[in-house]
This record gives C-alpha cells, structure tokens and sequence, in this order.
C-alpha cells in the first residue's frame, strides 16, 4: 500500500485534450442545455440525439479558450457606503469557458439515468460551481456515439445483432472506431489542465423498470468510478475536492489493483487497458522515490517502477528520471534501456524538444541512437523528425554504423528535402569511410527520380553577377539540390575513388551542380574525391 503524493500534471493549456476532442468526433454539451432539461424533468440524450445548436463538437472546440483553473474566484462586494455581508463570483472573461467532466455510475444497462435523478443532481452540482451558459459539460452518455437498447427494433441480448448497417438504434462503422479511440483516451480527458472533474458517488434507487436491466453494485464495486476518481484526484482536477469522494489515503499497488480489478468489470474488456494506464500514473505518483534511489544508486527494485512512471502522461516526471537515471553513472547501461523504453512510449509531439535535449548526455550510446532512428522509421511528424535529426547530430559518434540503416531509410522516404538535408548531414559523423550500404543509398538519392526533377537543379539561380536572368524557383526546390550537394560531400568523404559507378554519378552531379553553382562544399568534395581518383 502507499499514499498519493504530489499531482502530477499533464495538458496544461489544453491543447491536447482539445485536438484529443476534434479527432474523436466528441461533443461537449452546454451547461444551459443540461440545466434546462433537469428544470424541466426530461432525461438526458444520447449523442446522436442532442440537438446541434446545444453541443460544441468538431473544429469549432479550438477556437474556445478554457479555464485551467478550477477554483472558484471568490471576493467580497462592496459599495462606497462600505463592505456588504454577502459574497459574489468574480465575473469571468467572456472568451474563457470551463469543463466539466462528469464521473458517475450508470443505474442500468440500458440508460445511465432512466428516471433523470441523476441528471437533476448534476444541474444541483453546477449551479453550486457557478457554471453558466460559457461553459461545457463532458458526459458519456451525451458526449459519445451510443447504441439505443430502448429501441423497438433493438434485442440487448444480441446487442442489436440482425440490425442493418445504418439503423438509427447502433453506432456506424465509423462511430464505432471514434468511440473505441475515445475510450482508450480517457485518462487524457480526466487528467487535462483544463478539465474540472464532478464525481458522483451515490446510486439512486430506480425500481425494477421493466425492460431495463439495474445496476445495483455499490460505487466500491464499479470498476470505471473507482478509476476515474483516481486519475482525475492524481493530476489534481477534482472540482470540489473538498465535497467530492475523497481518495482513499492508502492507494493500492498495481500487482493488488491487477488482480481485484477485473471483478469490478462487467465488460471484462474494459479492466486490461484500464489496469496498464493505472499502473503507469501510480509508479509516476511515486517517483520522488526512485529519485532518491537513483542518486543513491540504489535502482534494484525500483526498475519496473521507474518504467512504468515514463509511460504516464506526466512528461515532466520522466524528464526528472531520464536526468538522474543518466547522471548516475553505475546505472549507465539500464539507463540507456530505459531511454529507449521512453521515446518507444510517447508518440505524440508535446514534450520531445525536452526529452531529446535529456538524450544529449548518451552520447554514443547505440541503444539510444537506435531508439532515435526507429522513431524515424515509423514516420515521425516533421517536427519531431527534426528535433530527433537534431539530437541524433549530438548523440552519435563518428564511425557509429549502428544509426545508419534507419537514416537510409529516411533517405528512401517521403520525407521533405529539408529533413532529408538534415539526415545527409547526419550521415557525415555515422558512416565510415568505405560504407557500401551508405555509397549505394547517397548514389540513389543523387539520381534525378524523373526529368522534372533534373530540370530543378538547372533552376536555381545563379549568383549574382552572371549574365542570365535568375528563374524563381520553391525553397523546397532549393533544399532538393542543397540536399544533393550535401549528399556529394559525403561521398566525397567515404566512397571508394575506384568506384567507377560513383565516379559517373559524381562527373553528373558536378556538370549540374557547376552549372547552379549552389554548393562550394560539394564541389570541393567532389574535387577531393576525383583527385583521389586520378
């Protein structure tokens, strides 16, 4: 058993759950609406039921701005006859928003709340938050594609089995994926900056309702409620905490929470992912531990621990790790195992300028070079390719043939020529002279693919002082030839000046190169190579 210490952080200006939002199709429900509707004793939509002017989903979610604060700004009003007794909220700017994430038992199977108890007790709950008409409301059932087991035409047995794609009562093909990635997401949602989490705890008693299947398991037995309220209570965004379920004090280890889980399931799908994201957040909740083990050199029995906090969401923690597991020399060959572990974790953008410049200490090692390269293969954004090319540049050693083939490959990809350039240069510190692998790989990239692109070379403009007029031609035109030229440099530097097919393939470049007149320093590794040569 161990207790949750400090919150950790994640998203906070929100611009993950945001773009997290956009790309799952997920709606965020107005505060009226849902207040409306409890006024007036209905019972909350699904998604596919909620009228559009009542909903913010799509594109138009990154153009709001919202509150990462979940506190409420209190101040006492007054008058020029001196303080009045009676308190009043802040006003809030009018283009700052709030979320407010809901975390409840649903009462059956069938409709999380058939008889609106618990939708009157959420209008209760944001009246006292001072939720108004600027603020949103994340809700399962409303946010998220749903089934309709209410349906006439709908068999809950057989999940709505023998329906026609396109029936009002399931989700499309298409539903289904968003909501499947939605799901798997949810720590994102209820560990964002800007997400003010509402816990419910209480189950109401709806009846036998015929058709309806009820939920009678107490909150202790709901596998989802018990983790949700750890993750949002572990990146400190309970809106209420002080009201809220409070966390237990003493918090169950991942090998406990492992094995009593899946009873709290109904859907045993649900318990694996669920378990995995658990366990990370726990070990990251711990990790001033391990620091203190790792400056102790201390790491035997922490390894798992310290893994499972680099997977959590909190970048910062794994930055923190990654220092001292690399300051700690005696550790030095499972820090490089761990690096790897980390950059494999994390796929998204955010955060990769920090964790590369925590690489920079590895230098030379090949598991890290390797790790850098294998996020090259899988076809990292532009801009993470760039800091990954970027810190390859300061991890590897001259003569370090371990990074080569991945940076081949970049070569062979649709990456642009800016990458490309950057990788050629990269390749001047990997290859050693006589690389083969590396000769082959440069002559392809230096061979025109098509006559367009042999006209490019001749398009750059000449410099200043030739008679002829410069053509305008794209600056990624202009990375196309720097690349080429870089890509002669290092030919010049490692082939073989015996190599016949080398020697034709340089006389060609150097006649285009000449002619654009675009890189000294290719030339002159030409002319290095051709002397040899002679």
């Amino acid at each position: 058993m161990s207790q949750l210490q400090k919150p950790l952080k994640f998203d906070e200006d929100g611009e993950f759950l945001k773009t997290f939002l956009v790309d799952n199709d997920i709606a965020l429900i107005r505060v009226d609406f849902i207040l409306s509707l409890a006024a007036s004793d209905q019972l909350l939509p699904r998604r596919q039921d909620v009228p559009e002017e009542c909903q913010l989903s799509g594109p138009a979610i990154k153009t709001y701005e919202f509150s990462t604060d979940k506190r409420c700004d209190w101040v006492k009003h007054g008058d020029s006859r001196g303080w009045k007794d009676d308190w009043k909220l802040t006003p809030r700017s009018q283009m700052t928003s709030r979320l407010f994430v809901v975390s409840h038992p649903w009462h059956t199977a069938e409709h999380p709340d058939p008889k609106g108890s618990r939708l009157k007790e959420l209008g209760k709950k944001l009246e006292k938050l001072h939720a108004d008409s600027q603020d949103f409301v994340f809700i399962d059932w409303a946010s998220l594609y749903q089934t309709d087991p209410l349906h006439e035409d709908y068999n809950y047995k057989k999940k709505g089995g023998g329906l026609p794609e396109g029936h009002r009562a399931l989700r499309n093909s298409e539903q289904e994926s968003k909501v499947k990635n939605a799901i798997e997401g949810m720590d994102r949602v209820l560990a964002s900056g800007i997400s003010h989490v509402v816990v419910f705890q209480t189950i109401h008693d709806v009846g036998e309702v015929q058709g309806l299947t009820v939920n009678k398991r107490p909150w202790s037995e709901r596998g989802w409620c018990q983790w949700e309220l750890y993750i949002a209570a572990s990146f400190g965004r309970l809106a209420d905490p002080e009201n809220a379920m409070s966390m237990p004090e003493n918090i169950l280890h991942p090998t406990e929470y492992r094995k009593k889980a899946p009873n709290y399931f109904i859907n045993k799908s649900d318990a694996q992912p669920l378990i995995e994201m658990y366990t990370s957040c726990y070990y990251a909740s711990q990790y001033p531990d391990y620091l203190r083990a790792l400056r102790n050199a201390t790491v035997e029995g922490h390894v798992d621990g310290i893994k499972g906090a680099l997977s959590s969401l909190d970048y910062g923690v794994g930055l923190q790790l990654i220092a001292a597991l690399l300051a700690a020399e005696t550790v030095k060959p499972f820090a490089a195992d761990i690096v790897h572990n980390f950059i494999g974790t994390h796929h998204d953008n955010r955060g990769y300028d920090s964790v590369m410049a925590a690489l920079l200490s590895v230098k030379g090692d090949p598991v890290a070079v390797t790790a850098l390269c294998q996020k090259l293969d899988a076809q990292a954004s532009p801009k993470v390719a760039e800091v990954v090319l970027d810190t390859l540049s300061k991890v590897a050693d001259k003569g370090c043939p371990i990074g080569v083939p991945g940076l081949l490959r970049v070569l062979e990809s649709d990456y642009s020529p800016w990458v490309k350039q950057r990788t050629v240069l990269i390749l001047t510190q990997l290859a050693a002279p006589g690389d083969e692998a590396t000769v082959a790989g440069l002559l392809q990239l230096l061979a025109p693919k098509n006559e367009k692109e042999a006209a490019v070379v001749r398009q750059i403009p000449r410099p200043k002082g030739r008679s002829s007029e410069p053509q305008k031609v794209s600056t990624e035109d202009i990375a196309e030839v720097s690349m080429r030229s870089h890509a002669a440099e290092v030919l010049g530097e490692i082939a073989d000046p015996d190599d016949k097919a080398v020697l034709a393939a340089l006389a060609l470049l150097r006649a285009d190169i000449k002619q654009a007149a675009v890189s000294a320093s290719a030339t002159s590794g030409l002319h290095r190579l051709l002397k040899r040569s002679a």
